[in-house]
């Protein structure tokens, strides 16, 4: 598995020739960024790079697997899986071509830029594929958290119910 550091890209070994990576991230992966919306998990990835014009590279993943964030109900820690298609598509500042593609969804990076670490780029793409509700199925949910959740409700309830 791939930690933050080694999903780097080459861009001097990018050709207009496809060539395809497969790799998994996991644990050290999702908790060596910033952030904490995903605890961990392990994805698999499958990524296909090319140049598709002078200088101009696509990135293009799909990916799958399970990943462990916290159930919206209970805030206990879950697993959902995950699973999608995305590209990403890179331009040299410099290009001549950059003041066309600069509209669209491409990252500029420096000219000096030998290598690319597309990191954060697959976070959020697997962050975007969780799902919108994150929850356990009700057995599953931490049953105390529950309780404490249906004694506010009515808390809530009667305090309404007194304003009025």
């Amino acid at each position: 598995m791939h930690g933050v550091d080694k999903l780097k890209i080459s861009l001097k070994d990018i050709s207009r020739t496809a060539c395809s990576l497969e790799f998994s991230v996991g644990d050290a992966f999702f908790s060596e960024l910033d952030q904490d919306e995903i605890l961990g998990g392990e994805v698999k990835v499958n990524m296909v790079v090319r140049e598709v014009a002078g200088e101009i590279f696509r990135l293009n993943f799909s990916f799958s697997g399970a990943v462990r964030v916290l159930c919206d109900r209970c805030l206990e820690e879950m697993e959902t899986k995950v699973e999608g298609e995305d590209s990403l598509r890179l331009c040299y500042e410099d290009n001549e071509l950059a003041a066309e593609v600069a509209d669209s969804d491409v990252v500029m990076i420096s000219p000096r830029a030998t290598e690319y670490n597309y990191a954060w780029e697959l976070y959020e793409m697997i962050a975007l594929a969780l799902p919108m509700q994150r929850v356990h199925r009700p057995e599953d949910c931490n049953s105390e958290m529950l309780e404490q959740i249906k004694m506010e409700e009515v808390e809530d309830e009667d305090t309404e119910s007194e304003e009025y």
